[in-house]
């Protein structure tokens, strides 16, 4: 119906009826309620972005010659899962005795030694780091040895559980460095060869 009949025969125009929000106010607190989760949803994901364990920043070596102190530095923060990637499938640790014995460790006997440093029955605690003196010798394109010296030192538990006396070692080491690209491009060790004074050293 477009008009209303007048008493005069004529016709008046009225406007079509707009239908509105029966709740307005409720319309516009859910916007708001809306924004509000968005603002916060975002602050979240910036804050899981910023956030990662202390040991894993800035720790991608760039160079074959970073690898020593960033392995230290997963070790003595046990970041396993950077310790885990820095070491290919294959890895293989030669320890050479005093006797002019060598003994052979893959990756899992290789973690097992490190993971005695951090049992608190075992060490009360420890510290690895590397000589900042070492040598890079690339082997080939995608490899390379590293030569420096491992510095090492640590406090061990007793039997009675009091803590023993401070002990610091000093070896040795070559550390063969490759590139990988899976899943993608890095730095991990394929091989660490030393050369032990002790008869059953912690590394």
């Amino acid at each position: 119906m477009s008009g209303t009949r007048l008493a005069h025969g004529g016709r008046a125009r009225v406007a079509p009826l707009v239908p509105r929000s029966p709740h307005p106010r409720l319309h516009a607190d859910r916007h708001q309620l809306i924004l509000l989760l968005v603002a916060l949803l975002a602050t979240a994901l910036a804050l899981l972005l910023t956030a990662s364990p202390a040991a894993s920043k800035g720790c991608d070596p760039s160079t074959p010659a970073e690898v020593p102190r960033c392995w230290a530095s997963a070790l003595n923060n046990a970041d396993w899962k950077l310790l885990d990637e820095m070491l290919s499938a294959d890895f293989q640790q030669q320890v050479t005795g005093p006797s002019g014995a060598v003994a052979l460790r893959d990756k899992d006997e290789f973690e097992r030694s490190l993971a005695a440093l951090l049992d608190p029955r075992q060490v009360v605690k420890f510290e690895a780091t590397f000589s900042d003196s070492l040598v890079v010798t690339e082997r080939s394109i995608t490899r390379w040895r590293v030569d420096t010296v491992l510095l090492l030192s640590y406090v061990p538990r007793l039997a009675d559980g009091s803590e023993g006396k401070a002990i610091k070692t000093r070896a040795p080491v070559s550390l063969f460095v490759q590139r990988a690209i899976e899943p993608m491009p890095h730095y991990e060790l394929h091989r660490w060869e030393t050369v032990s004074k002790a008869a059953s050293p912690i590394l």
